[in-house]
């Protein structure tokens, strides 16, 4: 079951497949009989902030192509912790292990409103199997999107918490963060409880990290959002641990 805000029936209109190609690499990689197959069985679907694309645990029943906005990857909730495994930005692709080998899915919760496809696995294996370029672009896609998920598990064993913290609030700001005159603000309102359960931890451990964060001045809270005011300092941190976490996150952009 997933949270669809709006979607419309199966099947897409010239106009949507025409800007599906324009703005996801691995769409344009497909051949006349791929996108024609697109445009039969692709379904279009509006996610809001917050809302869940897929819910973890489940069959992959379809692949998700992200068109826009951003997402958030996580464990289910085990002892009401949600260990967060990465974030993905469109255009990106969500649910391809889980629809080629049949495991279950990991979870998927939305940062930033979404507009992505939804395709059958039926099809999607097919494109698979006989879109050679696509296939192609798609081995690309999966390896880059492993190694971000990648370097976020091995820092679970290795890394002091709060270096994971700073990790994690470094990708939430290269998400769903926004520049001000104060610094990074993080665009949704991210309470304690939630960071807990993304890193899979206590929240009395969790708020140990963030005191000395907040007593530093590296971070502080604004009308319920988090405003990190010293990025390099956060860096630094994640940075001290990256050697024996074996992995790196990827940079902010906004310098």
């Amino acid at each position: 079951m997933t949270n669809v805000d709006n979607a419309v029936g199966q099947g897409l209109t010239k106009a949507q497949l025409s800007r599906a190609i324009e703005v996801h690499p691995l769409l344009a990689a497909l051949d006349d009989d791929g996108r024609e197959l697109l445009a039969r069985q692709g379904r279009w679907v509006f996610y809001r902030t917050r809302r869940s694309i897929t819910r973890g645990g489940e069959v992959a029943d379809a692949v998700v192509f992200l068109l826009s906005g951003s997402v958030r990857l996580y464990s289910p909730a085990v002892d009401g912790r949600e260990p967060t495994l990465g974030f993905l930005s469109g255009p990106n692709v969500l649910s391809v292990d889980e629809a080629l080998t049949g495991e279950p899915l990991d979870a998927v919760q939305v940062l930033a409103a979404s507009e992505v496809i939804r395709l059958s696995s039926v099809s999607f294996r097919w494109m698979v199997e006989h879109q050679s370029r696509f296939a192609i672009a798609l081995c690309k896609q999966q390896a880059q999107n492993a190694r971000l998920r990648a370097g976020t598990e091995r820092s679970f064993p290795f890394e002091a918490l709060e270096a994971r913290v700073a990790r994690l609030l470094l990708r939430y700001a290269a998400t769903i963060g926004q520049m001000t005159a104060d610094g990074i603000v993080l665009a949704h309102p991210l309470s304690q409880e939630a960071l807990a359960r993304d890193l899979g931890v206590s929240r009395k451990l969790l708020n140990q990290a963030m005191m000395s964060f907040k007593t530093s001045g590296v971070l502080v809270k604004r009308r319920a959002r988090y405003c990190i005011v010293d990025q390099a300092a956060l860096l630094a941190q994640r940075g001290r641990a990256s050697a024996h976490a074996g992995g790196s996150s990827p940079m902010i952009s906004r310098e």
